[in-house]
């Protein structure tokens, strides 16, 4: 099937498949890439045997699941799409950060993953904050709450008092959205 696409089907578990498009190209050696819509392609020469380009692929399974892991862009609230989860976040993350960036913070990337024990968190290191995907079904303010409190760990990396006093300074009611966050219960 020279130059022809093909994919190649590996098992990542758990009764889960996934399918890798095989591109043929001018390239010497073989390419594999994971794309953030979870997309896995390998480009391959073109003359290559196919089972080589099976075996490649197979030989590098666990890490295509660990990118995928890494990758996975939203965790799915039931009979929420996925874009409407990601639109409510990523809206108060947009509406936010222009208050941090006005301080010299870069603009983040953000996930949207399902965690069992937190609204948020913020890796300074890596310039990301990680959202609950659970949190769509909080009220506004306290969504911008969560993100807000994620923002201001790229000024202040711990919970000082300087800390609480910026989140002070432009949400003074934040106790309040806190507490209200406390009532609600982590997904399971």
């Amino acid at each position: 099937m020279t130059g022809q696409n093909q994919s190649i089907e590996i098992n990542l578990g758990q009764d889960r498949r996934l399918f890798v498009l095989v591109e043929r190209k001018r390239v010497k050696n073989l390419r594999l890439k994971v794309y953030p819509s979870g997309e896995v392609k390998v480009s391959a020469p073109v003359g290559l045997d196919y089972s080589k380009v099976a075996e490649f692929v197979t030989s590098k399974s666990e890490w295509i699941k660990k990118i995928l892991k890494k990758k996975q862009p939203v965790i799915p609230v039931p009979g929420v799409p996925d874009f409407e989860i990601a639109a409510v976040l990523f809206d108060s993350v947009d509406r936010l950060y222009p208050i941090v960036e006005a301080m010299g913070v870069k603009k983040p990337s953000v996930t949207i993953r399902r965690m069992k024990t937190r609204w948020g968190s913020c890796s300074v290191n890596k310039n990301s904050i990680r959202l609950n995907s659970s949190l769509y079904s909080a009220p506004k303010e306290c969504i911008d709450y969560v993100v807000l409190h994620e923002l201001a760990h790229f000024l202040y990396p711990d919970h000082s008092e300087n800390f609480y006093g910026f989140i002070e300074r432009f949400m003074p009611d934040w106790k309040r959205r806190r507490e209200a966050l406390k009532c609600m219960r982590f997904p399971e």
